[in-house]
């Protein structure tokens, strides 16, 4: 290392790759010089061994996490779709509650990582944590393996970790029970919301995703059917299913309500309009969570599930119906029996009724004969 003033400017020298890098720090202080003589070394051999850089301003470097994340808020507002704005909103919360007062220069890979084991500990899930690095990553205008890259080297004396992507569940959610269904419509119905309990209706009896009902409007529930609008496959989208009576009525009833909020109910306008904490107040606009109700009626009922396993519910309910395949399908909008296979949990109920049929009739008058090296109590335990 080599540092030396000219013209009351710090100058750094050194050698890199039999290349001789002579430039200067813009800095009057010697300290300064010698830590920008480090990086410069630091931005070389990233290069050397085809790693990402990152060229940051001075002020960036400085500026608080907390002033990152409401600017790239703002740029989502703007250029993504109330849904998209919402999640990243959502997500910046706890990010912005953890790590809001630090610089960005202080997001080493170590505090990062430590910011996941925190939210471990405060239960969040797997996806959840990495949807927030993904978020905190994207502020920062780069990516989780740019900013925090796994590899040889050392950063501050200490072997390059990364920061580690949480392996995510595959399963893809769980069937409720008829009294955890009643548990939660009922808490629903004690609701100061007044959206939380048609929402559930609707995703119990419909099949349709948090997203699909969040987009609805009046237009697109009519003769019966409800059309879906928007959807997370092509296949999903405008797809039409039937209202039975009971569903008509839970929106009937809620269209009372929102006449009396709105003076009427435009086609055009959204079945669950944009809102604060207290009122709905705009109908152009849809409402962009669900969470404060939901969770708050999940408490109430003490039914841990999540939203989207509604939707599991009444694709379950389907199947131990026998509806066909492909009927199903149509309703839930999805495009493969691979997919359904997923997303269909049979209940121990309807386990034991299908082991039932196959006691033919056969064998109902037929002796029983249990060998005599099996205890009883053992086939006893088996059969139930």
């Amino acid at each position: 290392m080599a540092v030396f003033l000219r013209g009351g400017v710090w100058w750094y020298e050194f050698v890199y790759a039999k290349q001789r890098i002579r430039e200067s720090s813009k800095s009057k202080s010697k300290t300064v010089a010698k830590e920008a003589e480090k990086n410069r070394r630091l931005e070389l051999e990233r290069i050397g061994q085809g790693l990402p850089i990152q060229r940051e301003t001075p002020a960036e470097r400085v500026a608080q996490v907390r002033k990152i994340l409401q600017a790239y808020q703002e740029a989502c507002k703007l250029g993504h779709s109330p849904g998209s704005y919402a999640v990243v909103k959502e997500r910046s919360a706890h990010l912005d509650r953890i790590l809001g007062k630090h610089l960005r220069s202080d997001l080493t890979e170590e505090r990062v990582r430590d910011y996941i084991t925190r939210r471990q500990k405060e239960g969040a899930g797997p996806r959840t944590i990495n949807m927030e690095v993904e978020v905190l990553a994207r502020a920062l205008g780069s990516t989780r393996r740019a900013l925090w890259p796994k590899g040889h080297g050392e950063v501050a004396g200490k072997p390059r970790l990364g920061v580690p992507k949480l392996a995510e569940p595959r399963d893809v959610g769980k069937a409720l029970s008829e009294e955890q269904q009643s548990a939660l419509l009922e808490a629903a119905a004690r609701s100061r919301s007044r959206f939380i309990y048609p929402a559930i209706y609707l995703a119990l009896t419909t099949a349709m995703r948090s997203d699909e009902i969040k987009n609805l409007r009046w237009g697109d529930v009519e003769d019966g059917r409800i059309v879906v609008p928007k959807s997370k496959t092509a296949e999903g989208k405008g797809r039409t299913i039937p209202i039975n009576a009971n569903l008509r009525a839970v929106l009937d009833s809620y269209q009372a309500f929102y006449v009396s909020r709105f003076a009427e109910a435009k086609p055009e306008w959204y079945i669950f309009p944009f809102s604060n904490r207290r009122a709905p107040l705009d109908p152009t606009r849809p409402t962009t969570t669900l969470k404060s109700s939901w969770t708050a009626v999940r408490t109430a009922a003490k039914v841990e599930c999540r939203f989207h396993d509604l939707r599991h519910t009444c694709i379950t309910r389907l199947c131990e119906a026998g509806i066909p395949e492909e009927t199903i399908r149509a309703i839930a909008g999805h495009v493969s029996r691979k997919m359904l296979e997923r997303y269909s949990h049979p209940r121990m109920e309807a386990k034991r009724a299908a082991v039932a049929a196959l006691e033919l009739a056969a064998f109902e008058q037929a002796s029983i004969r249990i060998p005599s090296n099996i205890p009883t109590k053992a086939v006893s335990k088996a059969v139930q």
